[in-house]
């Protein structure tokens, strides 16, 4: 009897201070409007990624098997470490991560999207971008964009893949460029150092058969020796006419690779290192796809008709114990 009469006095309270409950719950309704106005609606579009498998034969790795076969057998091995580092399919992949993770991609990518230049806003939108591990056993990874409408966040996520994709093939060239340069800089100095020492040999033939030369014509040696010794230093056995034409074809431009085959040989794989075009080289996948990317079908946060409905609960609820309260004090 004594809770059906508290129940009756409770209820009587709030009809006779029904006002104040409105007016609480007015308040919330006005709070949860403004807040529905000026808050973004989120939409946010996902795609599943993976490893991309292994392009052996692919063109970077064609490129760097004929970088490989022109570079010296020196620098071979060490090349070779290098090459399959940058061309390693978890290298790449992390390096996509790096990059995708990068305040400066982000930043420079919705610049030129012209979302927004104003710090704060690029700040924001770019914490929207999201790499999260999906599934350790099968390494795969979930990559989303958070915007303001469904079909721009597709969009925007498809073009900042891409991009990141680009800036990913771009550091590839670049790597296998730099290898390219680095080998093709260390032939031409070694080349300079044959052609040198090329020359210095030629250099000495002619001063020693000018030499041979006037000894032969002192001693009447005309024509060549049977006798054949080339121990002495100023040699005339060949004979003041055959000194004479030696001298002449010594003079004349002598290839220097006669003096040093592996000059020919270093020259040949310059050749072929320059002719390596990397900057050309067509895009390469970094990932593939589990799950392409998909437009989102409903918003993150709350519809505004629901947060108007909870808004409008709560502040009955806390008008009602409001009333409650002031009257039983």
């Amino acid at each position: 009897m004594n809770n059906d009469l508290n129940v009756k006095k409770l209820i009587g309270y709030i009809v006779e201070d029904k006002w104040t409950i409105v007016g609480v719950t007015l308040v919330f309704i006005v709070f949860s409007l403004m807040f529905s106005f000026f808050s973004t609606q989120l939409w946010t579009s996902t795609a599943i990624i993976g490893k991309e498998q292994n392009f052996t034969e692919s063109e970077p790795r064609l490129l760097a098997n004929k970088i490989l076969l022109n570079i010296d057998d020196q620098n071979k091995k060490l090349t070779s470490e290098k090459i399959e580092k940058i061309l390693n399919k978890t290298n790449l992949l992390d390096r996509f991560f790096a990059l995708f993770y990068s305040f400066d991609m982000r930043k420079e990518f919705l610049l030129s999207q012209g979302i927004s230049n104003d710090f704060n806003k690029i700040n924001y939108w770019s914490s929207k971008l999201e790499i999260i591990k999906y599934h350790n056993i099968n390494n795969t990874f979930l990559i989303s964009f958070s915007y303001k409408n469904p079909k721009e966040s597709l969009a925007l996520l498809n073009k900042y893949t891409s991009y990141i994709v680009d800036k990913t093939n771009e550091e590839l060239r670049g790597s296998l460029q730099s290898i390219k340069n680095i080998n093709e800089s260390y032939i031409e100095t070694k080349l300079a150092s044959l052609r040198k020492e090329a020359k210095e040999k030629l250099a000495r033939d002619i001063i020693i058969s000018e030499k041979s030369l006037l000894i032969a014509k002192v001693a009447g040696v005309n024509k060549p020796l049977e006798n054949m010794n080339d121990n002495e230093l100023f040699p005339i056995e060949l004979g003041e006419k055959a000194i004479s034409e030696k001298i002449a074809i010594l003079k004349g431009g002598l290839d220097l690779s006669l003096l040093n085959p592996n000059i020919d040989n270093l020259e040949y794989k310059l050749k072929e290192l320059k002719e390596i075009d990397v900057k050309s080289m067509n895009k390469v996948s970094v990932f593939h796809y589990i799950k392409s990317p998909e437009q989102p079908i409903k918003p993150d946060n709350l519809s505004k008709l629901l947060l108007l409905f909870f808004s409008t609960f709560i502040g009955v609820v806390t008008g009602s114990l409001l009333v409650c309260y002031k009257k039983t004090k």
